[in-house]
């Protein structure tokens, strides 16, 4: 092949993987967008946390068992009681109270697990928008070190997406869950 011939491959395949490379970030950016204009009108299906589900015409609903339900405001009282978590933990140690935790994965996937109830459990309900009634998108930024190792950092509430309050029924009111925030 002659040596101007060999130049002219070489940049029309240099071309074809730059031209790629740029589909491919028009492709994932129109994608991003569709996913966060389905957010910002409240139409994007989210993981819910226990005592939420969705409906047959996906709204979100409480939890059907009224165990699961109990338990979820069991938490939110004895919290409002004690105002701290530790205190609502051993509330459920000394009454024998075991706390609902949907199986994520595995064989047994979706179904119903009942536990003792851990401090994190409690800190979740309490910073979780969506039993206060809110639909919330972006409360978190998920970026990846040069190890590949994922970082999930919260945001302030002022750098969120998407909060759209009272877009369901709730546990507590948007009021409780500030407090609870504070």
């Amino acid at each position: 092949m002659l040596p101007q011939m060999q130049y002219t491959v070489l940049f029309v395949r240099g071309l074809k993987g730059a031209m790629s490379e740029a589909e491919l970030f028009v492709m994932r950016a129109r994608l991003q967008g569709g996913i966060l204009n389905k957010a910002r009108r409240g139409a994007l299906k989210l993981t819910l946390p226990i005592g939420l589900c969705y409906s047959e015409s996906d709204a979100i609903v409480l939890d059907p068992n009224l165990q699961v339900q109990a338990s979820i405001r069991e938490v939110f009282r004895c919290f409002e009681h004690t105002g701290s978590a530790c205190a609502t933990v051993r509330h459920f140690h000394q009454q024998h109270l075991l706390f609902p935790r949907r199986i994520r994965r595995g064989p047994h996937q979706g179904e119903l697990a009942w536990g003792p109830i851990q401090h994190h459990d409690v800190l979740r309900r309490l910073h979780q928008s969506a039993y206060a009634g809110a639909y919330v998108f972006g409360r978190t930024r998920t970026t990846k070190t040069a190890a590949g190792k994922v970082h999930i950092q919260d945001l302030p509430r002022s750098e969120w997406d998407t909060l759209v309050k009272n877009a369901h029924v709730g546990y507590i009111t948007w009021e409780e869950f500030e407090r609870h925030e504070a």
